[in-house]
C-alpha cells in the first residue's frame, strides 16, 4: 500500500523547461507517494516525456528542483540517479536484441551488483549475478524465455524483460514510458498483470495513451496540458474532474 500519511519519495518542484521559444514544461509541481502508483496523463505535447526525462536527468532545467527521498537530485547525471534508486524504462525497447533474455537481465544485475566494474571478470561465469538474473526473470514468469535471443520473442515480452532489466537494477521508483505502446490486447493485459503484481514497496510512476490502462493501474495522477499542470489527485476525482474531461477525457 502507499504511504496514506502523505510521506513522498519523488517531489518535482517549479520545474520549468524551454527549448529556444518552446515552454515544454511551466513550473510544474507534484509529489509522488511512497509505495504508490502514480499516472502522468496528458494529451501528445502535454510535456509528459520531457517531464520523465527531467526526473532522470536527461534534460535539464530551466528553473526548479526534483528532490528523491527529499535530498535535490537535480544536477546528478542519469546514471547517479539510477544508483540512487530512480530507474526508467522507455516507449521505445532499448534491449540489445542480439544477445538472449538471460544476457539482457544479467546486464541489469551486473550492475545492482558493481560486477560491471570487473572487466576481468566474465559474465557467463559469474554465478552470484546469473542467480540474481534468472530469479528476476522467474518472478516475471519469463524464465521459460531465458536462452531465446531478444529478436526471436514477441514484443510484448521484450516490454515486459525491460521492465525485468529494470527491476533487476533493484529500484525504489520505477518509472514507465508508455509499458504498453505498440501491444496487442493480450499482450496489453499481460504488462497489466505484471506491473500490478510488482512489490507494494516499489513505487512506479507512469506514463501511458491508454486511458482505461491508467485507469486500472493508478491510485493517483497528474495531468499535463500544454505543459502545465491542470489537475492532481486520487485517480476516480482527476477522472471525474470537468477541466480535465474537457481538455483530455473529451466530455458527455
Amino acid at each position: 500500500m502507499f504511504d496514506a500519511n502523505g510521506g513522498s519519495i519523488l517531489t518535482v518542484s517549479d520545474v520549468s523547461v524551454h527549448f529556444g521559444g518552446l515552454l515544454a514544461l511551466d513550473r510544474v509541481t507534484f509529489n509522488v507517494a511512497r509505495g504508490s502508483r502514480h499516472g502522468i496523463l496528458g494529451p501528445n505535447g502535454a510535456g509528459k516525456t520531457t517531464l520523465f526525462n527531467v526526473i532522470t536527468g536527461f534534460v535539464s532545467t530551466q528553473a526548479g528542483i526534483v528532490r528523491l527521498n527529499r535530498n535535490d537530485i537535480s544536477a546528478l547525471s542519469p546514471h547517479r540517479r539510477a544508483r540512487l534508486g530512480l530507474v526508467r524504462t522507455f516507449q521505445i525497447t532499448t534491449l540489445f536484441k542480439d544477445l538472449t533474455v538471460l544476457e539482457n537481465a544479467l546486464l541489469g544485475a551486473l550492475v545492482r551488483l558493481g560486477h560491471h566494474r570487473n572487466a576481468l571478470r566474465a559474465a557467463r561465469d559469474d554465478s552470484q549475478a546469473i542467480a540474481l538474473a534468472y530469479e528476476q526473470l522467474e518472478q516475471l514468469h519469463l524464465d521459460h524465455l531465458a536462452d531465446m535471443p531478444v529478436q526471436q520473442v514477441s514484443y510484448g515480452e521484450q516490454r515486459q524483460l525491460e521492465i525485468a532489466v529494470s527491476l533487476a537494477l533493484d529500484p525504489q521508483v520505477l518509472l514507465l514510458d508508455e509499458p504498453t505502446a505498440g501491444l496487442s490486447h493480450a499482450e496489453t493485459h499481460a504488462v497489466i498483470d505484471l506491473i500490478r503484481n510488482l512489490p507494494q514497496s516499489l513505487t512506479v510512476v507512469i506514463i501511458e495513451h491508454d486511458l482505461e490502462v491508467v485507469f486500472q493501474l493508478a491510485d493517483h495522477l497528474t495531468v499535463l496540458h500544454y505543459g502545465r499542470r491542470i489537475a492532481d489527485g486520487l485517480t476516480q476525482e482527476v477522472r471525474e474532474d470537468p477541466v480535465v474531461r474537457e481538455v483530455y477525457l473529451g466530455t458527455d
